[in-house]
């Protein structure tokens, strides 16, 4: 039986509305292939979908369904899928049962279309038998009906079931001759051998075969009368000429097409197997067709066995009776020494290009005798505008420009005379436009056109215009050259001799225009730089360009500077030439080499600037006075490194801050004034205030305030500031070591003269307290001896106080010192219910005058006794930090006062109902002579003295023991 071959990309999911196809299957799997996606896609499209069942059972649909997904009782419940059995056929009556089942299926489209639906879908199994229908000739009749009366008219689309094995023969032919579509492993074929409707209507007799097959026999007569015609053209055609299949299968190709791709006959019939990229070119030729449209290619053609040629070709789309894509037809012509011309030629005229021709070609055959058209092809009427019946018959002399109509009428003379030749002239087409053609003619030595002439013509409008234009535009290439302004040169780039110069080039270099400059390229280059361009111009070569700044020598032998940018032209593989481009770039570098200078003179100021900048930064920053400057709304823009060691606060913190932030709050209001006065006047200032430090303590500073101006004009103001709280502080110690040793000194000066007559008067006291008759005057001459030695005690502390007394300073240690009167520094305490505590560290000895440390211990530690209530206690602790070795006597009293604070180890000043106010004054005073220091801190739960003593460096015999 004959199979027609399939179309690519059809199958059961591209049937349309009034589609009416026969699936044949092998296997249930191939039945469940087809017939489930045909129903899933009728269901997607809200199509209502009918399956009609004879052999297989409901339950069976539905679950074929249930597996790819589909909710089966939502679309039954909702009535678009029907699963029905012949039981909802009408019952047989009188009237012809074929009229009662076509009257049963418009009814229920109609009714379907009337339920909104956009189409009804048909499957069944084996529909003849659930028809009833007696005999396979009243199916044929059956379906024939439907194509005729059911499928054009309604939107419907029909699969009916037929198992290739398990259906009668005979029925599976009548279906097969009665269905216009059939599909068959998964693909749709349209069914050629499918009876015409309108002929069995009309031949109701058996008759109806013998006329279908007659019918069929007349089209592949007409098939065959083609298929020679291609064949004809084929062989008789000294044109590569190939034909194919739509699917890529080639059909036929002629002698002239193996010896372009160098294959035989036998080797283009497996082809597909030998080469499989064959296959896959074709494929995208086909694809490049469906998707451009596009008839005419210019591309790369693959070689059995390897290598590419490029083919241009042009291509005729064939069709069958039913309008269907049967084959391609398909002109080839070898491009590729054309190409590698064109790309010589592109090489060689790098200002110009040739515009490639991309027409399409024109077969012909024209009769020898009167040159009248015999056969036009298709390509005809996109060319020129005609079509093929328009010109067949008529001369092919008739549009041919007439001034090349003598030329062409030689050509094919010459033509039939030797068997081919070839032309290029002048044609109009329809629209009355000249074209440029290039026809190449050969004489038909077999077949019914046996000495006719084929003609091969192609339209070559584009190549003789651009032609044209390249020869214009040579000319303007050519003024624009010798117009220029830059300097325009070219060199052989073998033997590097200048084959051209340009006027502007000739007037830079100093000669007369009419002389030619055929010297070589390094001929002028100057010596100094002759290596250089030499190792460029090899680079530049091997690139395929490059540029240079070089002097070249003038016709006078001076020198000039020149910028030179290179481009290698190809004219030709082995000999391309070298363009240069030329510029006068003297005034250029001579400006280079001014502004290097300058450069040069600038770059040493801005370092000798930059060297004075830093070393003023460095003098700002390591200075001991903090640096401020601020601007006129007192934010402050820069502030040194003293900062820190001054105020604690690093420098960034503070930047933008507002400087009466700084200030505490019973000063601002007077240094608000002191600024503005800086800002306002102009004048320099000095004033003292009291700032805040970043750990919320105070510091007394002197600041010394400038205005910034440029121009005249006051942009800001800087402040100097130092901390002067440690000179204060030194300046209230020296005025109370300036009264200590002024009562010292006064205390010098009259203790001798106070104490000769208190020693007398203590002597004539101790004699008469002895006297019998004053006994009972006896605690009268105890209480004036207690009072004399009293005196004498104050005396004594008096003398301590003085500068100049002489200490015996020598290497001791403290800790021994402290424990050997530790004793009586206890039974002091023991006597008032007190308690002193040791807390004694390992210390290295000290320069120390023992009398005076056990003089400095007993004053503290008695003050502290005295400071306390009962049950207190003295803490005495000693520790080396650093290079100092610290003394501390803690008590736990109610603290000092803080106006006596300031006070304390001025002569004098006591808090002691019968003190001398000497006790602490006298400490200060041993403290000093040993060149040490004292503290006091105070706080509501006691006070604390601590020393802090310098650790020696000398030996003992290096030390000198100074009065001080």
């Amino acid at each position: 039986m004959y199979m027609p071959k399939p179309l690519k990309n059809k199958g059961v999911l591209t049937l349309q509305p009034h589609d009416h196809a026969c699936l044949i299957y092998e296997s249930e799997n191939e039945w469940q292939d087809n017939v489930i996606p045909f129903l899933i896609a009728g269901l997607e499209k809200g199509e209502k979908c009918v399956y009609g069942l004879n052999h297989r059972t409901k339950q069976y649909i539905k679950a074929c369904l249930q597996k790819e997904g589909i909710d089966v009782t939502t679309y039954e419940k909702s009535g678009q899928l029907l699963i029905l059995d012949k039981s909802v056929l009408p019952q047989e009556q009188d009237i012809d049962r074929m009229d009662q089942i076509q009257d049963f299926y418009i009814k229920f489209l109609e009714q379907s279309l009337a339920q909104g639906y956009p189409a009804v879908r048909f499957t069944n199994e084996s529909l003849y038998t659930l028809l009833g229908l007696d005999s396979a000739h009243r199916m044929v009749e059956f379906n024939s009906r439907m194509n005729t009366i059911i499928f054009p008219n309604y939107p419907c689309v029909a699969l009916c079931q037929y198992d290739r094995f398990k259906t009668d023969p005979k029925i599976l032919k009548y279906a097969i001759l009665s269905h216009p579509i059939l599909i068959r492993n998964s693909e749709l074929y349209v069914n050629l051998s499918s009876i015409r409707d309108e002929r069995f209507l009309e031949i109701t007799s058996d008759r109806w075969e013998a006329e279908h097959w007659l019918a069929v026999i007349e089209r592949e007569n007409r098939e065959m009368e083609k298929l020679q015609m291609v064949n004809h053209t084929l062989n008789n055609s000294s044109q590569p000429l190939l034909c194919f299949q739509a699917d890529g299968s080639v059909i036929a190709c002629n002698e002239a097409f193996y010896q372009l791709i160098g294959c035989s006959g036998e080797s283009i019939q497996h082809l597909e197997q030998i080469e499989p990229s064959w296959q896959k070119y074709l494929a995208e030729i086909i694809q490049e067709l469906q998707q451009r449209g596009a008839h005419r290619y210019e591309k790369e053609w693959p070689l059995p066995g390897g290598g590419r040629i490029v083919v241009d070709m042009s291509i005729l789309e064939g069709f069958d009776n039913f309008g269907k894509l049967a084959y391609y037809f398909v002109s080839l012509s070898d491009g590729t020494h054309q190409k590698e011309a064109e790309e010589a030629l592109r090489r060689s005229e790098e200002h110009y290009r040739l515009i490639a021709e991309n027409a399409y070609d024109m077969i012909g055959i024209i009769d020898r005798e009167t040159f009248q058209h015999k056969y036009l092809s298709p390509s005809h009427e996109r060319i020129v505008g005609y079509k093929a019946e328009e010109l067949l018959g008529k001369s092919c002399l008739m549009h041919v420009h007439p001034e090349d109509i003598k030329s062409v009428i030689k050509k094919l003379q010459e033509c039939i005379k030797k068997g081919n030749a070839g032309a290029q002239y002048r044609a109009r087409n329809k629209d009355g436009v000249n074209f440029w053609f290039d026809s190449f003619g050969k004489v038909i030595e077999l077949g019914k056109y046996k000495g006719d002439v084929l003609l091969i013509t192609r339209d070559i409008t584009e190549r003789k215009m651009a032609e044209i234009a390249m020869c214009n535009s040579e000319e303007k290439y050519r003024l624009i050259a010798n117009n220029a302004y830059d300097g325009i040169t070219m060199f052989d780039s073998s033997t590097l001799i200048s084959l051209y110069q340009n006027p502007a080039l000739k007037e830079m270099l100093g000669y007369p225009g009419n002389i030619a400059l055929n010297s070589s390229l390094f001929e002028f280059v100057h010596p100094d730089e002759l290596t250089m361009v030499e190792e460029k111009v090899k680079e530049g070569m091997e690139k395929g360009e490059g540029s240079i700044q070089c002097r070249l020598r003038k016709n006078d032998g001076s020198y000039i500077w020149m910028e030179i940018n290179g481009k290698v032209m190809h004219k030709d593989s082995d000999n391309p030439l070298l363009l240069f481009i030329c510029r006068d770039i003297s005034q250029r570098k001579h400006i280079e080499q001014e502004l290097i200078a300058n450069e040069a003179r600038l770059r040493y100021s801005e370092q000798n600037l930059r060297q004075q900048l830093d070393y003023l930064n460095y003098l700002i920053n390591t200075m001991n006075e903090v640096f401020v400057t601020y601007d006129t709304n007192h934010c402050i823009s820069f502030v040194n490194n003293a900062v820190y060691k001054q105020l604690g606060y690093q420098p960034e913190e503070i930047i933008g801050l507002n400087v009466m932030d700084f200030i505490t709050g019973s000063d601002k209001e007077r240094l608000a004034t002191y600024i503005d006065n800086r800002l306002i006047d102009g004048n320099p200032g000095v004033f003292e205030t009291m700032i805040k430090r970043k750990n919320g303590s105070e510091a007394l500073v002197r600041i010394k305030s400038s205005p910034i101006k440029e121009n005249d004009t006051i942009f800001g103001a800087m402040l100097l500031l130092e901390d002067i709280s440690e000179y204060r502080k030194i300046e209230k110690e020296m005025a109370r070591l300036d009264q200590l040793n002024t009562v010292g000194e006064i205390a010098a000066g009259i203790g001798h003269e106070i104490r000769n007559p208190m020693t007398t008067v203590k002597g004539f006291l101790q004699l008469l307290s002895q006297n019998e008759d004053f006994i009972h005057h006896q605690p009268y001459f105890n209480l004036m001896l207690d009072e004399l030695e009293r005196a004498n005690a104050i005396i004594s502390e008096f003398l301590a106080l003085a500068k100049n007394k002489l200490v015996d300073l020598q290497p001791r240690n403290l800790n021994s010192i402290i424990t050997a009167i530790f004793p009586l520094l206890q039974a002091d305490a023991v006597l008032t219910d007190k308690s002193i505590v040791l807390s004694l560290a390992e210390i290295p000895d000290l320069l120390l005058d023992e009398k005076e440390i056990r003089q400095l211990m007993f004053n503290l530690v008695r003050n502290g006794l005295e400071a306390m209530q009962e049950g207190g206690s003295v803490y005495i602790h000693t520790s080396v930090e650093e290079d100092q070795v610290v003394l501390s006597v803690r008590d736990e009293g109610k603290g000092i006062d803080s106006e006596l604070l300031e006070r304390l180890g001025t002569p004098f000043v006591t808090t002691k109902d019968n003190g001398t106010g000497l006790g602490l004054a006298i400490c200060y005073s041993i403290v000093a002579r040993h060149e040490a220091s004292i503290h006091p801190y105070t706080s509501p739960t006691g006070s604390t003295f601590i020393i802090r003593f310098k650790i020696p460096h000398l030996s003992t015999e290096q030390m000198t023991l100074p009065l001080i």
